[in-house]
């Protein structure tokens, strides 16, 4: 018997992406609160609105599939509006904790060759 892959039958599967998924609660629960932070409550399409602005920031810097961003951020709601902000920018989050050594820090910037990094006060306070 002879197998061939023009002949094999397969069912396509449905594409479970994470920015797609909240994507889809987005649309379906807009009001309701996803997200206590220290900087507040988010409703789905606060958080939404959060990641977009992101999204389309990085994207007009050039980022997209195939590409890293790191991030270094206070542990507030811009941790998940940047996870999501930049998946759907089609690139890849790297998320470094503030209190890495600098060396640490600026061996995973080197190591995951990433195109961008966003940070906010949380360098400033150490």
């Amino acid at each position: 018997m002879e197998l061939s892959a023009d002949k094999l039958e397969y069912d396509e599967i449905e594409e479970y992406r994470l920015n797609k998924i909240f994507e889809k609660q987005v649309e379906n629960n807009p009001d309701k609160v996803i997200l206590y932070a220290t900087d507040g409550q988010f409703t789905y399409d606060e958080l939404n609105k959060k990641a977009n602005r992101i999204a389309h920031s990085l994207i007009k810097k050039g980022v997209g599939p195939e590409d890293r961003v790191m991030f270094i951020l206070n542990r507030d709601s811009n941790v998940m509006a940047s996870i999501f902000g930049i998946l759907k920018s089609g690139a890849a989050f790297i998320p470094v904790d503030s209190e890495y050594p600098a060396e640490r820090i600026e061996h995973v910037l080197t190591d995951s060759e990433s195109k961008f990094i966003i940070v906010d006060d949380v360098i400033d306070k150490k």
